[in-house]
């Protein structure tokens, strides 16, 4: 009776494992079938960042912010004396990819490698400190400490003064541009998404230029023969009001990401067009729509400066 029993009990662990094996042929033929393969998109998106250096940038993420910097600083033969640039490569925030399947579609034109798209939505919390990377403009960092400390000078300036504090920002606008006077704004930058072959790129650029004046948006790059080249500027707000002394709004022409533009620019050398290029022939023909009527026109226009 007894040797029964563990008859029965040893051929209910042969039934037993032959399912899992069944179970398992199953599942390994399904998968390879890919009728059932996983979606990416849905992998966890947090990585470990041990083994992240804790420094930035390096690699071809120095040539794809010089790119950036280009668009930001270079305006024909115009460039501010000094870049003020945050000092920590921050995690990308705001409006962008999800770094796991999600409801909603991230808007943009440009035709992106999906492995770009996730290689920049899924970067890890870890926040890298800058380090110097050659430049034709001169580089400083600024911490979030010096900032409150240029807050603090700013209140002690608008104070010596008797300037009344009308707008958030103020104080911080007038400090920073005793310290830098030649400087247009500051900027902040990610890290760089790229794909396998590194031959697309997505960074998220911000900027300031005093109160009332800033941007924050994601740059889409493509690596061509002579360099890189920045193809679509993606935004994710914008506001210029106020902008005072050598401070210049350098950000997209839109406020959200369906507003984003396509950059007519190549990589630099080639046929990139500069703001001030152009804008003369522009502005004659405004000024030939408005004060030009059958071969008549008046002897002066008078803007706004002349006053």
């Amino acid at each position: 009776m007894i040797a029964h029993k563990h008859d029965r009990g040893d051929l209910r662990a042969v039934v037993f494992n032959c399912l899992l094996v069944a179970i398992a042929t199953m599942s390994t033929a399904t998968f390879a079938s890919g009728q059932s393969r996983p979606d990416p998109r849905a992998r966890p998106p947090w990585a470990d960042t041990a083994g992240e250096s804790g420094v930035y940038p390096h690699g071809d993420a120095v040539d794809v912010y010089r790119t950036v910097l280009d668009l930001l600083y270079r305006d024909g033969e115009k460039r501010p004396t000094v870049i003020v640039m945050h000092d920590t490569a921050e995690g990308r925030s705001g409006d962008g990819p999800c770094p796991v399947a999600c409801d909603r579609i991230w808007p943009h034109k440009s035709r992106m490698d999906t492995a770009t798209i996730l290689a920049f939505a899924r970067q890890s919390p870890k926040r890298p400190r800058m380090q110097k990377f050659a430049y034709p403009v001169p580089i400083v960092f600024m911490s979030y400490d010096d900032r409150q400390r240029l807050r603090h000078d700013g209140l002690g300036q608008l104070a010596a003064d008797k300037i009344p504090l009308t707008y958030d920002g103020q104080e911080f606008r007038v400090a920073f541009q005793r310290k830098y006077p030649g400087a247009w704004g500051t900027v902040t930058l990610t890290r760089v998404g790229f794909n396998a072959e590194h031959s697309e790129a997505l960074v998220q650029v911000g900027q300031t230029c005093g109160e009332g004046c800033y941007s924050d948006e994601v740059m889409f790059l493509r690596r061509f023969k002579s360099g890189w080249a920045i193809v679509e500027r993606i935004p994710n707000s914008a506001e210029v009001s106020i902008q005072r002394g050598n401070l210049r709004y350098r950000g997209p022409a839109g406020t959200h990401p369906s507003e984003s533009e396509i950059l007519i620019g190549r990589p630099v050398g080639s046929l990139t067009r500069w703001e001030s290029q152009g804008s003369d022939g522009v502005y004659a023909a405004v000024l030939d729509s408005l004060y030009s009527f059958w071969g008549t026109s008046p002897k002066q226009v008078v803007s706004p400066t002349d006053f």
